[in-house]
């Protein structure tokens, strides 16, 4: 057994101008929330049981640990950069969504058990493009004591943010924000976090017609593995084109491991400059794998 704890950099807009943040001067632009969705994906007992919101099927999904900065293996594939104006899944954007899910072992030793909340927050009067953001918060996933196998969730998402009054463009930010993480991991266990939030933007008519195609203007990401350490990217986000249009948000978020308990977030209330700060702390002890 093996205690940790350190402070490392995560993906964030942070609320304050700090050291070490690089950032375009620009003029303040109109914001409003144009629609969002998330798609939650969870497996239990090494994928014997599994569930989802809104309902789907999917394939066999492999023992991890899994491959930083993409989906896990089998799972579906998170929304692509262009998915205006349809976000599928549960909307997010005005109201923070919530969900609880629990395999065919509740009410015993075996269960295993998750619930998480995402969130939309944005500035309405916003200067750069990190000031739309994807806030996620009081994630907990947990596995009983007697319950066996590897467990994950996977929370694909989708947000859009119509732009205008944006006579100079929106500046771009490398935004960064200490983070500590802790807990304990048994030998032979693992605990596994991954996020990756990508920007683009969609030129539009005032009325948020498109009228070109998708500009990528750079990811956020943020891995974490234990045992192994922590990487922290804080991911460099470019300067919007002038003009009227789309600040478009899409991703995967997901926690995976075996045997372990984590708990992800929670973070401050949304408030006029987002804030994407995700904590993991995870605590893993010995029982039986399958």
């Amino acid at each position: 057994m093996r205690q940790y704890s350190l402070t490392a950099l995560c993906t964030a807009s942070t609320l304050l101008m700090t050291a070490g943040m690089c950032v375009n001067d620009a003029s303040a632009a109109s914001f409003v929330p144009l629609g969002s969705g998330v798609q939650r994906y969870f497996g239990s007992q090494s994928n014997a049981y599994t569930d989802s919101v809104p309902a789907a099927a999917w394939g066999a999904v492999p023992i991890g640990p899994y491959t930083a900065g993409s989906t896990i293996t089998g799972v579906p594939a998170a929304p692509g950069s262009t998915i205006y104006p349809t976000y599928n899944g549960l909307p997010f954007q005005t109201t923070p969504s919530s969900w609880q899910f629990i395999d065919t072992f509740a009410g015993t030793a075996a269960f295993t058990a998750s619930r998480s909340t995402i969130a939309g927050s944005f500035n309405p009067t916003g200067t750069l493009t990190s000031d739309a953001e994807v806030n996620i918060f009081n994630w907990h996933i947990e596995q009983g004591p007697a319950a066996t196998g590897y467990a994950y969730e996977q929370l694909n998402f989708g947000s859009g943010y119509g732009v205008t009054a944006n006579p100079t463009g929106l500046g771009g930010a490398t935004p960064a924000l200490p983070l500590p993480i802790s807990g304990i991991v048994q030998a032979g266990g693992y605990a596994q976090f991954d996020a990756v939030i990508n920007y683009a933007w969609i030129p539009t008519t005032p009325l948020f017609v498109p009228t070109g195609p998708a500009v990528s203007l750079g990811s956020l990401s943020y891995t974490f593995l234990q045992p192994g350490g922590g990487t922290f990217s804080t991911g460099t986000l470019l300067a919007s084109p002038i003009g009227d249009g789309i600040l478009e948000l899409s991703g995967h978020m997901w926690v995976a491991g075996d045997p372990f308990d984590m708990t992800v977030g929670p973070l401050p209330e949304p408030t006029s400059l987002a804030v994407l700060a995700i904590g993991a702390m995870a605590m893993l002890r010995r029982r039986t794998k399958a």
